[in-house]
């Protein structure tokens, strides 16, 4: 009964009152019964009401208690499940990859405000018919959401075996390969120019001032136009995300040589630099495998031949990609 209903209830709703309604009696030209002075035989229906106005009101309850099983075709159906993110540990909702038994269940992306998804919450989402992938969110911007996948789906890659002026083509190669079957993911197109700085796919160069936050000044590569699934995060991003800049241990305040943020390890949150080699260790709270030990933003630094990654220590930090191999995690978007 209720799947018929679920199928087809606006059907029956429509149908029902139109005979309700048409039960009116008309006297004369100008005389008129209303819908509460018509009477009605409740036999069949097994209503509470003997008048028409008392039968329309009674069917529209009855319709109204089977909403949570008519579905809302707005709502993004791929979305498995969704938890609040919180990395307090002794929070009665502590909840840090979606596992834990304290975890709570968000339905934050039904709202279709900006920010009502914070930074960090965790989504399950079927990125095609086959297979599921838990991701945290980067950015909510109302209609949809950025999403950074919760572990690396590629090891031990060079940002850009050959031309780093062409940006991060190796690592993107790669990572294309390896989502083009997430069909249930939003297309992203790589278009880049000198005033798009601030998005997500910039060629962006980054630096930092004295207060160790992330700043977008230039951009140094431009890649070609092309449709994928997914993408890096951006130094910008991260550094959104509440990741500070590795500090030079010459400008350290050695009073803090023994602490563990000595270099502002463990800034980023604790998502960000989770499932990487001793995360622990850095304040993380899992670790990752021994050959995953960071992996790569999308930036470059201002001189170009150094890129920032994301470090196990929960920092962004600089290396040169023609001779080191890190790993990589997909950014990828999503309506809501």
């Amino acid at each position: 009964m209720k799947k018929i209903i679920k199928k087809h209830y606006k059907i029956i709703l429509g149908l029902v009152i139109g005979i309700l309604i048409s039960a009116t009696v008309v006297y004369a030209s100008q005389t008129v019964l209303s819908s509460d002075e018509v009477s009605y035989n409740t036999g069949t229906s097994h209503g509470t009401s003997n008048n028409v106005q008392g039968a329309i009101d009674d069917l529209y309850q009855k319709i109204n208690s089977y909403k949570e099983y008519i579905p809302n075709d707005n709502l993004n159906r791929n979305i498995v499940k969704a938890y609040k993110y919180d990395e307090n540990s002794k929070s009665p909702t502590y909840c840090i990859n979606g596992e834990e038994d304290t975890c709570f269940a968000t339905s934050c992306y039904e709202n279709k405000a900006k920010g009502v998804c914070p930074v960090g919450t965790i989504i399950e989402y079927m990125v095609n018919n086959e297979e599921k992938v838990r991701f945290h969110v980067v950015h909510d911007d109302g209609e949809k959401l950025t999403l950074q996948s919760q572990k690396n789906i590629i090891h031990n890659i060079v940002w850009n075996d050959n031309d780093i002026s062409k940006g991060p083509i190796t690592a993107l190669t790669e990572l294309e390969e390896q989502t083009k079957n997430w069909n249930n993911v939003n297309e992203l197109n790589y278009s880049i120019g000198d005033d798009t700085k601030s998005l997500g796919y910039s060629g962006c160069a980054y630096n930092y001032e004295g207060d160790y936050k992330i700043r977008g000044e230039k951009n140094i590569y431009i890649l070609d136009r092309k449709k994928v699934k997914a993408r890096m995060i951006t130094a910008q991003e991260a550094g959104n995300t509440g990741c500070l800049v590795w500090k030079n241990a010459a400008l350290d305040d050695r009073l803090l040589e023994n602490s563990f943020n000595k270099y502002n390890c463990g800034s980023c949150p604790d998502f960000m630099h989770n499932y990487l080699k001793n995360s622990i260790d850095y304040g993380g709270s899992y670790n990752g495998d021994d050959f995953d030990e960071s992996y790569w933003t999308m930036s470059v630094a201002i001189n170009s031949s150094e890129q920032w990654f994301i470090s196990n220590q929960g920092i962004l930090t600089l290396q040169d990609t023609l001779t080191n191999n890190r790993g990589v995690r997909a950014v990828v978007e999503i309506n809501k």
